[in-house]
């Protein structure tokens, strides 16, 4: 039953980031994504909720998802 309330909690929270709605609060949940700026520098996130909630309050620095997983370094090129 947790795990189903949890993915609605954080279903709900990635929609709403989506649609320009701040997020509440992410799951503390470790599922890495890769983020590149425009200047090819390379950020970790512990996962998709805390990437768009950065580029939430970030907007003039959004960052782009680039893959699943850790970044392998701190430069694209």
């Amino acid at each position: 039953m947790r795990f189903i309330a949890a993915i609605l909690i954080a279903s709900s929270l990635l929609v709403g980031s989506a649609l320009g709605v701040a997020p509440q609060a992410c799951p503390a949940v470790y599922d890495p994504v890769c983020a590149v700026s425009r200047w090819g520098s390379l950020r970790t996130f512990p996962n998709l909720c805390t990437l768009r909630a950065y580029n939430f309050a970030n907007q003039f620095f959004c960052l782009k998802l680039l893959h699943r997983g850790e970044c392998l370094s701190d430069r694209l090129f």
